[in-house]
This record gives structure tokens, sequence and C-alpha cells, in this order.
């Protein structure tokens, strides 16, 4: 990356969506450390399937193996707790992980929530929450002092 003049000083955002579970779990954690590693301030929001050694988790596997897609990184960090771990262990100092149906249901306003609920393809609502609670949302962040910090809060609450 230094071939590309990145400026690991500026504070960065680093947005994984199904990505990481797809690599071998060393390689995947040496990714994430990297970013700890090299950046004064980093951000990461990772979106990821999870819990997949039930029923359900293993109709999805059943899914991508008949596809033949490997899900390299998929036994290490098996839920929200061992996930939070993991970005704890590997550089964040702030680390949040939510499986997607407490997202859906505690972070998304009643309206949005029943106008997607309306929605053709959700006329089996357990169905929408067992896939939610097989994907998590995590944002964690490394800051590199408490007034950074403070700006990138008042920010976000205008």
């Amino acid at each position: 990356m230094e071939e590309i003049n990145i400026d690991y000083s500026k504070p960065t955002l680093v947005f994984a969506e199904c990505v990481l579970v797809y690599l071998p779990t060393k390689d995947s954690d040496a990714l994430i450390k990297f970013f700890t590693d090299k950046f004064s301030t980093v951000y990461m929001a990772n979106w990821e399937m999870m819990k997949l050694n039930d029923q359900f988790g293993k109709m999805m596997i059943k899914n991508f193996e008949m596809r033949h897609i490997d899900l390299l990184g998929i036994h290490e960090y098996p839920d929200v707790e061992s996930q939070k771990k993991r970005f704890a262990d590997l550089g964040y100092t702030n680390v949040e992980v939510y499986d997607m149906l407490v997202v859906y249901n505690q972070y998304i306003d009643q309206d949005s929530r029943k106008r997607a609920e309306k929605l053709e393809f959700l006329d089996e609502l357990e169905e929408w929450w067992l896939i939610q609670k097989h994907y998590y949302l995590s944002l964690s962040s490394k800051i590199k002092d408490q007034d950074e910090k403070t700006k990138i809060v008042k920010i976000s609450t205008k």
C-alpha cells in the first residue's frame, strides 16, 4: 500500500461485506490486524455469516458447496461473542457486534420495519428472522486520541 501513498495517519473506514468468511481464518485475522497495526485511527464495519453449525447454517453451507464455493473461515468464530473477542484481540479498542435480528428489531424504526414486512418476499416472517440470526454486523474502532473521538461523536450526533 506504500506504493499508492496511503496516509496511515488519516482516519480510515474499512467496510467488509461477506468477505472474511471466504478466507482462511489466519489470513482474515492478519488482514483485520493489518488495519489496526498500520492506521493510527481505523473504523471497521463488517457484515458476515455466523451460526453455521445449526440446521439452518448447515443448509447454508450445503448451498455454497453445491456451487463449489468454499467458506474457509466459517468455524473459528461461530457467534457474536467470538466475533467480539476476535476484533478486540486483533487491536480494536471499541467493538460492537450484533446479530442482524437485533439490528432489525432495535435499530430500524418501526415504520421502516412495517414497510419491509409488507413486501411479497417477506410472507414468512419466521424465515426472515431465522436468516437475520445467521448474519452479524460488527462496528469496531481503534482511535488514536480522545480529542479525535470527541470530534467524531459530535459529527455523528448532528
